[in-house]
Parts: structure tokens; C-alpha cells; sequence
């Protein structure tokens, strides 16, 4: 791979264990769980809390590999989920005796990196509207204090940033394309939006031709307890996904929308973790 061609992964809720497991099946975490993956950006998208209890250790391992991947010019960026906003609004249904201690370090509704935005459930024109730096803005001051109450447009409902659902339900034609694209064609340098939030039990996959990539799979034992699986995107156009479950090589045939002829390739042997790749 050429020296500036970047190179990020996404992963979504996570067990500390499978969350190790899924950065080392990309190459980002060497076997101690130390940083290895040089220059490359992580993008996590939320749902650390209320999944079985060791959510303040996966929080540790997330801050130390954000420390390590500076030092490297790599990068790890953490993102809230509706998990995070439950409890920051005293919503205790799913919480968990590990607490929500170090809560209010994890500030970022959304992220835009090179051509991909990255949200927890979704984002709509409304909130493009809005403003998407004063989204962050706005919810950043709520969660540590400077601001006693946030819009609940942004936090709360089936339309607000963490609990949409409509780019992210588990079958591609249930996909709001037109939204989408609405969305998409408002923020300058966007060509797709890359979720969480709705667990899809055939894998990560995309939807409107590949401009809504979910890739929430429930690898918590909290939440599914699903195989690892990682979204790989090197220079902005190329997206992989790799999987540590053999047995998904049929389904992402059937689910994943893409070109049957050149966006699908299995790149490595049986023996190991599958790598699809995704036409961008």
C-alpha cells in the first residue's frame, strides 16, 4: 500500500475481548494488545456501556490505544451511542455494576473522516440544518455540565442522532435512499454514512448502493455475542470488511450490495479471517 494512502477501521460495540480480537484481526493490536497499526485511523462508534460489565476497562484500553496511535500518527476515535446517552440522562435500565465512571470523556456525536461520516444511529436533514459542529458542540457542554439541558431532537426519540433506525434496518430495501442521499449531498466531500446501533445478523453490509454501511454485528456477550468483525477502508474508495466467522461468505453474497463481478473478492485463504471487498 502506498505510503499517503489512508487507511481506517470501524468497529461498533465491543466486549474487551472481542474488541481486542477484532483489532487484531485487522492488523491494529499486536498479541499484549499494544498498537500496531502505524498511521491507520479507528473509528468506534458507540455502545461501549450497558454490555456485561467491563465497559470502564474497555474505556481504558480505547484512551491508552488513542495515546499509542498518536505517537505512530495513527488515530482512535471514540464516538457516544444512545448506551451513553441513557446513562448520562439517568436511565439505568441496562446499566451494569461497572458504572459510568470516565463517562464524560467520550464527547462526539459524529465524526467526518476523508469521504465517510460516521454516526451511532443516523443523521437526517434536520440535523444537517442544525449544524453538526453545534450538535457536538451543544451535547459536549450537556455531558460535562457547562449546559444543563440539551435539545431532545438530538438525544432523545426515534429520529434523533443515537436511536435512528432508518438507514440501518437488517434488510437493505427498508433503507430511506432519498433521505440518505438528501443527507449525504449537504455535507461537503460525503459519499456514504457508517453506522451502528441496529445489530445486523448477516454481517456488516451496505445498502443504497453501498452509501449506508451498518456495521453493527453484537460482538458484546451483552448484545449477541456475535464473532468479530472489522470494516476496512484504505484510501477513502477501497472498503473491506474482515470477519473472523468462515460461514459468511454466503451470507454477504446474499445481503451485501455490491457487484457480484468486481466488489466481491475473497482476498486470503480459507484458513483465515474472510476479507470482502466492498465497491465504494
Amino acid at each position: 500500500m502506498p505510503r499517503n494512502m489512508s487507511r481506517y477501521f470501524c468497529v461498533l460495540s465491543l466486549g474487551l475481548q472481542k474488541a481486542q480480537k477484532a483489532l487484531r484481526l485487522a492488523g491494529i493490536v499486536d498479541a499484549a494488545g499494544g498498537w500496531c497499526g502505524g498511521a491507520t485511523t479507528v473509528v468506534q462508534v458507540g455502545d461501549v456501556l450497558d454490555r456485561g460489565g467491563d465497559e470502564i476497562r474497555i474505556l481504558y484500553f480505547l484512551e491508552r490505544l488513542k495515546r499509542q496511535a498518536a505517537k505512530s500518527g495513527g488515530k482512535v476515535i471514540t464516538m457516544n451511542g444512545n448506551h451513553e446517552i441513557l446513562n448520562i440522562d439517568g436511565d439505568i435500565r441496562y446499566v451494569t455494576k461497572s458504572g459510568i465512571d470516565e463517562f464524560k470523556v467520550w464527547a462526539d456525536w459524529y465524526n467526518v473522516v476523508g469521504e465517510s461520516v460516521f454516526v451511532h444511529g443516523g443523521l437526517l436533514p434536520d440535523h444537517v440544518l442544525y449544524g453538526l459542529e453545534r450538535i457536538n458542540e451543544e451535547v459536549r457542554d450537556w455531558i460535562v455540565g457547562v449546559k444543563e439541558r440539551v435539545s431532545s431532537c438530538l438525544v432523545r426519540g426515534r429520529d434523533s442522532v443515537v436511536w435512528l433506525r432508518r438507514f440501518s434496518e437488517d434488510v437493505a430495501g427498508k433503507c430511506d435512499c432519498s433521505t440518505l442521499e438528501r443527507v449525504l449531498g449537504a455535507i461537503p466531500g460525503a459519499k456514504r454514512m457508517i453506522m451502528g446501533h441496529t445489530i445486523q445478523e448477516s454481517g456488516i453490509n451496505g445498502a443504497c448502493g453501498n452509501r449506508a454501511i451498518r456495521i453493527d454485528v453484537g460482538m458484546s456477550k451483552g448484545c449477541g455475542n456475535g464473532l468479530p468483525e472489522v470494516l476496512e477502508i484504505v484510501g477513502d474508495s477501497e472498503l473491506r470488511v474482515l470477519t473472523s466467522n468462515s460461514f459468511y461468505r454466503k451470507k454477504y453474497e446474499s445481503s451485501l450490495e455490491v457487484d457480484r463481478k468486481e466488489g466481491l473478492a475473497w482476498l486470503i485463504p480459507e484458513s483465515g479471517p474472510k476479507q470482502v471487498e466492498v465497491k465504494a
